[in-house]
């Protein structure tokens, strides 16, 4: 978690870390103490090196994985007693979808495809246990299953890349992440149209960015548009980002678990914490799953903590970051410099004077540091809890 957290921040590749939080919630595992070593193991073998890879070898690298094999009960999944968790999530929820073709009976013959799949006793690896396996004959999608024993298990994860509910299924998860909650059904197409035959994830992505409806989805303040609002952890990032903070302090982590007082203790309260999400489904994408008043207490919590330094761990002189950069002891000038450094989109002109007029206070002239020291906190927050920020 912490090394998850770290790369967010202070990562120079922010599309890698937004990609491989995006296959975090898609292969989503809930990471208790018991899963703990086995996750940590599997963002660095699936997610983080298979992130730009071909969909098809990210789900079979996922599928193999001792911490999926664990959350979703395939290491229970034997001949005497098949047990149907992760073949009904690997289809309903991986690659085709809820309404994606399949049926109870193909549910039933993929659990016993994966009977076998199994871990190493001593080093946690994959390993295939033949006398735990299914030899029965098998037919899914209405065919039957050519190959035998562990093949059996790749056989099907094959099928399912090559099924035409999986392009469009992984193309919505993709628009939805960058777009939309509800995005266009003709960009769904178009994005599932760079699939090629194994997934083709930059050609994807590539599609998407070029879009339309891509350059479309940042809002105006107004309510125009369909932007999509960031979610905490999002939120959590892009204000520590924003305010130049560093986050070293995130590998320090408390033996006895005790975040108060820092940064983390506000993503728990937002219950965002990275790999917490108890269901396979992952983390929601919606805006509407987010915008609870506790949620929001916290965001807005979070952002005047961070700009008024009580952020324990958190080392950040706002008005000395200004004076480096040589901003005017103005009002109008610094709350220009801090709209522009970090807003994605301009001020509506009467949010700009009201913000100048709490940055003035009583005066109208140049502004001391004492100040700046005492007024700019409230100034930041305002911007970090608005609208403008909250959004992406």
């Amino acid at each position: 978690v912490a090394a998850t957290l770290y790369r967010m921040v202070h990562s120079r590749q922010q599309l890698f870390e937004v990609l491989v939080d995006h296959w975090s919630n898609h292969f989503s595992v809930y990471m208790d103490d018991y899963h703990m070593m086995m996750q940590t193991v599997a963002d660095r073998d699936v997610l983080r090196r298979h992130a730009f890879d071909t969909f098809r070898n990210l789900l079979h690298a996922d599928a193999a994985s001792v911490a999926m094999m664990q959350y979703l009960n395939t290491l229970q999944n034997v001949a005497r007693g098949p047990n149907e968790n992760y073949a009904r999530e690997v289809m309903e929820l991986h690659t085709l979808g809820v309404d994606g073709g399949y049926t109870e009976a193909d549910i039933k013959a993929v659990a016993r495809c994966f009977t076998g799949w199994n871990r190493t006793d001593d080093t946690w690896r994959f390993e295939f246990r033949s006398h735990d396996h299914d030899r029965g004959p098998k037919v899914v999608f209405g065919a039957p299953i050519r190959t035998s024993g562990v093949d059996e298990g790749h056989e099907v994860l094959d099928r399912l890349v090559d099924h035409p509910s999986c392009p469009r299924h992984v193309a919505r998860r993709l628009a939805m992440r960058f777009v939309s909650d509800a995005p266009p059904a003709d960009l769904v197409e178009r994005i599932a149209g760079a699939w090629r035959t194994d997934g083709d994830v930059r050609g994807m992505l590539r599609v998407l960015f070029a879009s339309p409806e891509f350059g479309d989805a940042v809002s105006d303040p107004s309510g125009g548009g369909p932007a999509k609002i960031r979610r905490p952890l999002e939120h959590w990032v892009a204000v520590l980002r924003a305010l130049g903070a560093d986050a070293s302090f995130l590998l320090a982590i408390p033996n006895d678990g005790d975040y108060d007082g820092r940064p983390e203790r506000y993503l728990q309260l937002m219950a965002h914490m990275p790999f917490r999400w108890r269901s396979p489904d992952g983390y929601p994408d919606i805006g509407r799953r987010w915008n609870g008043a506790h949620i929001m207490l916290s965001r807005w919590n979070f952002g005047l903590a961070a700009a008024e330094g009580r952020l324990r761990g958190v080392d950040l002189d706002l008005v000395g970051q200004m004076a480096a950069d040589g901003v005017a002891g103005t009002a109008d000038a610094i709350v220009d410099y801090w709209a522009d450094r970090l807003l994605v989109r301009p001020l509506l002109a009467d949010d700009r004077a009201m913000l100048v007029e709490e940055m003035a206070g009583d005066g109208s002239g140049r502004i001391s540091a004492a100040e700046a020291d005492a007024r700019l906190p409230m100034v930041v927050a305002l911007l970090l809890d608005s609208p403008y920020f909250q959004w992406r």
